[in-house]
């Protein structure tokens, strides 16, 4: 099976749903519908809160017919929340899998508020298979509203959020 990532991408470049930004560079759009879940230490002194946490879900490329799943989005994250403003800074490393072995690894970073949403860089550090040499990156969003809590037995607050994570122009070049 001839991935569906390349056919995606392809599909997108060729729709003009990407467009040379730099010889040899594409620029796609792309969203990855997500379930965020982590573990948030109580706050200190200064109010600060940590929360350590995990990001998946599938990772879809628009192309001129709609989206298309090409992959799934595995993330590493860790936020500090400001538990009296609600302001967050977020980054985490992140690994797109995709068909066939091939992964693309990226690392975030972000500020928002929390509960709501936070907006940063995504930066492409590399890849495996099809993907091995792949650079670039792009501004990224995440929103998500519906949260859920539980109490540990630690005493530690799990936090559940559903959202999405959205690339308006993700540029991405491979080695030619």
């Amino acid at each position: 099976m001839f991935n569906r990532i390349a056919a995606a991408l392809t599909a997108a470049a060729l729709a003009g749903g990407a467009s040379p930004a730099l010889a040899g560079e594409q620029v796609i759009e792309a969203f990855a519908p997500m379930v965020a879940v982590g573990t948030q230490q109580a706050a200190g002194a200064d109010g600060l809160a940590g929360i350590d946490g995990k990001i998946n879900g599938p990772f879809y490329v628009m192309t001129e017919v709609g989206p298309i799943e090409a992959g799934v989005m595995l993330c590493q994250f860790k936020l500090i929340v400001d538990t009296m403003t609600n302001k967050q800074l977020g980054s985490g490393t992140c690994t797109i899998e995709f068909p066939e072995d091939a992964r693309i690894f990226a690392t975030l970073s972000c500020a928002g508020f929390h509960t709501i949403g936070c907006k940063g860089d995504f930066t492409l550090t590399g890849g495996e298979g099809r993907f091995k040499g792949i650079t670039g990156g792009g501004g990224v969003t995440f929103r998500g509203r519906a949260t859920t809590y539980l109490v540990t037995g630690d005493g530690d607050l799990m936090q559940t959020t559903f959202g999405i994570a959205y690339w308006e122009k993700l540029a991405y070049k491979l080695p030619d």
